[in-house]
């Protein structure tokens, strides 16, 4: 299922577990529709239509979403989760590691959204 094709209604709830960075790319197949920032269009529909939503995604994945993330535009909504030396995660103001990979492997820091 695309998440791009799903008929948004009004709803209770949305948990989103690292999907969002891959709406607009096209590493895994995904057809490329509108480009890296429909990433953006897809969360506000999500926030706009649901009672409460808890989205997660690396940063460093997706451009378009990192600039819009560290731009301040989710501010209202966001927090940062990253990853130290020993491997736990902690929550942080801006992560430093935003880069997807570096120097662990996978993603770094994440974007925590609620609303």
């Amino acid at each position: 299922m695309d998440v791009r094709d799903v008929l948004w209604q009004p709803c209770d709830n949305v948990v989103s577990v690292s999907v969002m960075q891959f709406i607009g790319d096209n590493g895994y197949g995904n057809e490329v529709r509108e480009g890296p920032e429909e990433a953006i269009d897809v969360i506000e529909s999500i926030v706009d239509q649901s009672a409460s939503c808890l989205l997660t995604w690396p940063n460093g994945y997706n451009a378009s979403l990192d600039d819009a993330v560290f731009s301040g535009y989710f501010d209202e909504y966001i927090s940062f989760m990253e990853r130290d030396e020993n491997n736990d995660w902690l929550q942080v103001g801006v992560p430093m590691l935003r880069l997807y990979g570096f120097p662990f492997k996978k993603g770094n820091s994440i974007c925590v959204l609620r609303a």
